[in-house]
């Protein structure tokens, strides 16, 4: 489960492309900081 800070801090980047919370997972999660 992702905070929802990091979700609304991605939404506000590109993530028209990214509806589905996998994917979301597998594109955002490694570029983010731990």
């Amino acid at each position: 489960i992702l905070p929802m800070n990091y979700i609304n801090v991605l939404k506000s980047l590109d993530l028209t492309g990214v509806s589905d919370e996998a994917t979301f997972t597998a594109i955002r999660w490694p570029a983010l900081p731990q």
